[in-house]
C-alpha cells in the first residue's frame, strides 16, 4: 500500500501597520494638526491551508472497470481563516484639558488601522499549528461510532419493507378501516368531550400512522420489488449520526490606547459527524425483492412487541439486535466509516465603555471567523453494542405527532 500526502498551504501572517496620533496644538494659540506619535504593527493569521493524505491504487481505473472495490484510509483538512471586518479607525476625545503655556492642547487621541491590534484569533489559531483545538472534553465520537455501525449491521440482508411483519399483523389490519371510520365520527361528534375527541383523533392517526401507511408502503415495495434484477447484485447500505457542542467565552481588553475598553466575545462551535456503509453482494430473488428475508424473520419478535418502535427512537435495541442476526447469502465486499469534525470559530469586538478621562467618538467594532475541518476514512465498521440515539428527532413534525398521540392515548378522558 503505498500513500501520499498532498498540501495547499495559503495561510501567512499578514503584518498590518497602523499609527497613534494626536489631534494637537503645539501651544494654546497655534492651529491643531494630526501629530503622530507612533507607528504600530502586528500580524494575523489569514487564508487557507488544506491537505490531503490517501492511497494511491495501481491501475485503479482498469481494475475499478473489471469490478474491483477500494475500501482505502483517508484523512483531509482544511483551515480558513478570513481577513476580518474591523473598524478603520477609533477616535477619543479627552472630557477635560488645560491650556497654559508652555502646555500642549491634545483633545483628540486616534488610532489608525487598529483591527490586528486586538490580539483576536491569532492566538487561537497561530500559523504553526495549521488547526483550531478542539474545546470538547467528554468522548462524543466513540457512541456515534457504535450508533452508525450497529445501524448499518442491522440493516444488511435486509430489503425495504418486512413482509413477515405484515402478515403477522394481518388480522389487526382488517379491522383498521372500519376503526378509522369509527374514531373519525368520533372526532366530529358534538355529543363527546375534549378529550375523548383527542383520543379518537389520536387512535385515527396512529392507525394511519402504523397501519394503513405501512400497508401502502409495502404493496409499493412489492410492485418495485417485481422490477428488480433478479440473480448476483452489489447493495449498499449507509447509517449517519451526528453531534454538535457549542462553547462561549469573553475577554475585556482595558484602556485599548489608553483611550477605550473593548471586549471580545468568542464562540466556538463543534459537530462531529460519522457515516458508515458497507457494499455487499448477494443473489437476489423474487421473494427477497419483495420483503421476505431471514434477517426480517427472525427479527420479528421485537418488532411486533408493544411499543418496541418508541424504545427505538431513543436507544438503539432494534438495531442491536438486528445487528447479531447474520446476514445469510450476503458477501460483504467492503465498509468504512467516515467522521467528520467541523470546528467553527469566532470573535467579535465592541466597545464597553471609554478610558478614564475620555468620551468615544468612533468606536471599536469588528468581527473575524475561521474554520477548520477534518474528514477522516477508516476501514471496517466499529463493533455493535447499545447506545442512546445522538438524535430522537423529536424535532421532526412527524415524529412529534406520533408522540404526541401515543401520550394522548394514555390520558383519561374526564
Amino acid at each position: 500500500m503505498t500513500y501520499r500526502f498532498r498540501e495547499r498551504n495559503q495561510l501567512s501572517n499578514n503584518v498590518y501597520s497602523g499609527t497613534y496620533r494626536r489631534w494637537q496644538k503645539t501651544s494654546c494659540t497655534s492651529a491643531p494638526n494630526w501629530s503622530t506619535l507612533a507607528s504600530l504593527s502586528a500580524p494575523e493569521v489569514v487564508g487557507k491551508y488544506e491537505s490531503i493524505s490517501d492511497v494511491v491504487v495501481p491501475r485503479f481505473h482498469e481494475r475499478r472497470l473489471r469490478g474491483e472495490v477500494f475500501f482505502n484510509p483517508y484523512v483531509k483538512t482544511t483551515l480558513t481563516i478570513d481577513p476580518g471586518v474591523y473598524a478603520s479607525e477609533i477616535q477619543a476625545s479627552q472630557t477635560s484639558f488645560e491650556c497654559s503655556s508652555p502646555n500642549s492642547y491634545f483633545p483628540i487621541a486616534s488610532y489608525t488601522n487598529i483591527g490586528p491590534f486586538y490580539g483576536g484569533l491569532g492566538s487561537l489559531v497561530p500559523l504553526s499549528s495549521r488547526s483550531i483545538a478542539s474545546r470538547i472534553t467528554s468522548d462524543l465520537l466513540s457512541p456515534l461510532l457504535t450508533e452508525v455501525s450497529t445501524s448499518v449491521m442491522n440493516k444488511r440482508g435486509r430489503s425495504d419493507s418486512n413482509l413477515y411483519e405484515s402478515l403477522a399483523e394481518a388480522n389487526k389490519l382488517l379491522g383498521l378501516l372500519p376503526s378509522l371510520l369509527g374514531n373519525a365520527a368520533k372526532v366530529i361528534s358534538a355529543k363527546k368531550g375534549l378529550m375523548h375527541r383527542a383520543r379518537s383523533a389520536g387512535s385515527a392517526y396512529l392507525a394511519y400512522r402504523y397501519g394503513l401507511q405501512p400497508v401502502m408502503s409495502d404493496v409499493e415495495s412489492v410492485v418495485k420489488g417485481i422490477n428488480k434484477k433478479l440473480g448476483n447484485v452489489r447493495e449498499t447500505k449507509r447509517a449517519s449520526a451526528s453531534a454538535t457542542q457549542a462553547f462561549a467565552w469573553s475577554r475585556n481588553d482595558p484602556g485599548l490606547g489608553a483611550i477605550m475598553d473593548t471586549r471580545s466575545d468568542f464562540t466556538q462551535v463543534e459537530e462531529i459527524s460519522a457515516r458508515a456503509m458497507s457494499l455487499d453482494e448477494f443473489s437476489a430473488t423474487l421473494s427477497s425483492n419483495i420483503g421476505f428475508t431471514s434477517k426480517g424473520l427472525i427479527t420479528l419478535p421485537w418488532e411486533l412487541l408493544p411499543y418496541s418502535f418508541v424504545v427505538d427512537w431513543f436507544v438503539n435495541i432494534g438495531d442491536f439486535i438486528g445487528s447479531l442476526v447474520p446476514a445469510l447469502g450476503y458477501t460483504q465486499l467492503g465498509s468504512c466509516i467516515t467522521v467528520k469534525h467541523s470546528i467553527k470559530l469566532s470573535q467579535t469586538v465592541s466597545t464597553t465603555g471609554p478610558a478614564s478621562g475620555y468620551t468615544v467618538l468612533m468606536p471599536a467594532i469588528g468581527s473575524k471567523t475561521a474554520s477548520f475541518v477534518t474528514t477522516t476514512r477508516t476501514v471496517g465498521l466499529a463493533s455493535p453494542g447499545v447506545v442512546i440515539k445522538s438524535d430522537f428527532k423529536l424535532d421532526n413534525i412527524t415524529r412529534s405527532l406520533d408522540a404526541i398521540s401515543l401520550v394522548v392515548q394514555k390520558l383519561k378522558t374526564s
